[in-house]
């Protein structure tokens, strides 16, 4: 630290009553190094309380975190203050390496493995990013203006609560490859030992799901970001199966987290069925003589729970998808004018699941049941599928619900479909102009998650 490249620095050390010769090495430090401050607690206060007095007493412009056991490259603060200099980001996360005691090398990986570049901290991918207080550079402006604190309830991750508050009200980072910390795994380590796990789990596990669902509840961004509350207790509870021998430990812990949420009325939009229902919504906007390969395109569906909704203001055409509904008794068929098709759609639809679509395009075989796997499998709300133009003259319009021109344009183009959740459409009485305005508050959709389902051609 005192050997940084970058010189214009306060370096801020809370001694917390430990046992060890770190306080002496500190002082000779401070005597020759006027940038050390040394702050004594006069009795032991843990790990959360001793990092509050830190961000109480920093005076800088940004902010970095080390641990005890770890260290920094010599050129860390340099990198760190050019990179908020030329990005107006409120945050930079950098690379780690990790350093085993037990082998005395480092580890053939390194820490986060994330997808360098600009990222948006949303409600659907804050828990894949990492979590670690330290391998990250803060605006100390941002965390003194909401007030944002370590949970001194918590002995363990403590900096999730930490990460969730400053990520909520600033989500804009940029994440940069450079490797610019150390993390050492020692072998007597608190999360490395057993009685650290089982306590882990035990203890802490129900109080920082108490203390950000309350965090949620009180700032109003419940609605907003109950899908990052919901997979985090995923992660918290893959945790408790993968730590404890005993199974009925495991079981008991992850009853009380649920219990302490009121997991099923909280979460009940994320209750998944073993075979939902899957309702198609197909506006037919014209006398299209293909429609019959667009029809068997959904019959055909691999996943075989589905209903099929035609809307058409053409007596010609209607009186086709009537013979249809003879043989198959899926599809279902509404004579309607030409404005409101997606909202009688949206208002007959009894499907778990909405797929809009329209009498230009076909699905793959497997289309379907790789929507629901995708849902189940990601806990989301809403997809943007993407698809395949077949030529220009089959150019698909669907153009029905956007979240910025983007987006929009790509959906005018056929590129995406939107696909959504039942339940969450009816939050907003089945309407499709009121979920236009919402659009961006309720689909918070990265390039992650559209890359994850390519299932077209």
């Amino acid at each position: 630290i005192v050997n940084q490249t970058f010189t214009d620095f306060e370096a801020i050390f809370v001694e917390d009553c430990g046992n060890d010769s770190s306080l002496e090495i500190i002082e000779e430090y401070a005597k020759k190094d006027s940038r050390i401050k040394l702050i004594k607690n006069k009795v032991n206060m843990g790990v959360s309380a001793t990092r509050n007095i830190a961000l109480d007493y920093a005076k800088g412009e940004y902010l970095i975190c080390v641990d005890p056991d770890d260290w920094i490259e010599l050129n860390t603060l340099e990198v760190l203050y050019n990179v908020f200099k030329e990005h107006d980001v409120a945050s930079i996360i950098f690379d780690a390496n990790r350093f085993n005691e037990f082998r005395n090398d480092y580890d053939f990986r390194t820490m986060f493995h994330c997808h360098y570049g600009t990222l948006a901290v949303t409600p659907y991918n804050m828990h894949n990013c990492p979590h670690f207080y330290w391998g990250k550079a803060y605006k100390l402006s941002e965390i003194k203006k909401y007030g944002i604190k370590f949970d001194e309830n918590l002995v363990l991750s403590e900096d999730l609560s930490f990460f969730y508050e400053y990520y909520t009200y600033n989500p804009n980072c940029l994440i940069i490859e450079n490797i610019l910390y150390h993390y050492r795994i020692r072998a007597n380590s608190i999360v490395r030992n057993a009685e650290g796990k089982q306590l882990l789990l035990k203890d802490n596990q129900i109080k920082i799901m108490r203390y950000l669902n309350e965090f949620y509840s009180k700032n109003s961004f419940y609605e907003k970001y109950k899908i990052a509350l919901f997979k985090q207790i995923c992660l918290l509870l893959k945790e408790n199966w993968m730590y404890l021998t005993e199974r009925s430990s495991a079981l008991q812990y992850t009853l009380d987290i649920l219990n302490e949420l009121d997991f099923y009325n909280t979460f009940q939009e994320y209750n998944y069925k073993l075979n939902p229902l899957v309702s198609v919504i197909l506006p037919i906007r014209r006398d299209f003589s293909n429609i019959t390969k667009i029809l068997k395109s959904i019959q055909t569906q691999s996943y075989k729970n589905i209903e099929l909704i035609c809307l058409s203001n053409n007596e010609n055409m209607v009186n086709i998808l009537k013979e249809y509904t003879q043989k198959d008794r899926r599809i279902k068929v509404i004579e309607c004018d030409d404005f409101n098709y997606e909202d009688k759609g949206l208002k007959t639809a009894k499907g778990d699941y909405i797929i809009f679509t329209n009498e230009l395009t076909s699905f793959e075989r497997n289309f379907i049941k790789t929507t629901v796997d995708t849902f189940q499998e990601m806990n989301a709300s809403t997809l943007l599928m993407k698809s395949g133009i077949f030529s220009a003259s089959d150019n698909v319009g669907s153009g029905y619900l956007s979240m910025n021109e983007t987006l929009k344009s790509k959906i005018e183009e056929g590129k995406l479909l939107p696909i959504f959740k039942k339940i969450l459409l009816e939050k907003y009485d089945n309407n499709t102009s009121t979920l236009t305005e919402k659009y961006s508050d309720l689909f918070l959709i990265d390039e992650f998650c559209a890359a994850k389902c390519e299932v077209y051609k």
